[in-house]
């Protein structure tokens, strides 16, 4: 991944698109042992005109998961799981997706949160 921001568990990280092509990189250090890693993006629910996806990856950029909305149908915003086997750094790559050229600026925002968990 690109230049990536390292993210803490239960961190909000707020970020905004320059244009369509803007994608934001971030990483999170999972701790050894099976891991619940949840990542939730708020945006569009709170007004924002962005319309965002979240790519999880390893190390070596293979794609774990592509989140486009939550599981509830009036979840407009990114959310999911994965389960990790720990001991390892895990991207986020969050893009602008919407098929108009061009859209970046003050109204695309967005609120990224990771949250990890020790998992059976």
């Amino acid at each position: 991944a690109a230049e990536a921001m390292l993210v803490q568990s239960g961190q909000r990280i707020w970020g905004g698109f320059g244009g369509l092509s803007d994608n934001d990189y971030f990483k999170v250090l999972i701790p050894p042992g099976k891991q619940l890693v949840t990542v939730d993006i708020d945006a569009g629910e709170f007004g924002s005109a962005a319309n965002c996806a979240v790519f999880v990856e390893n190390a070596t950029g293979g794609e774990l998961a592509a989140l486009y909305t939550g599981d509830d149908p009036n979840d407009v915003d990114p959310e999911g799981s994965i389960t990790s086997g720990g001991d390892e750094v895990l991207f986020f790559n969050v893009r602008e997706v919407s098929t108009a050229n061009g859209r970046g600026g003050r109204p695309y925002w967005y609120v990224l949160t990771v949250e990890i968990e020790a998992s059976p």
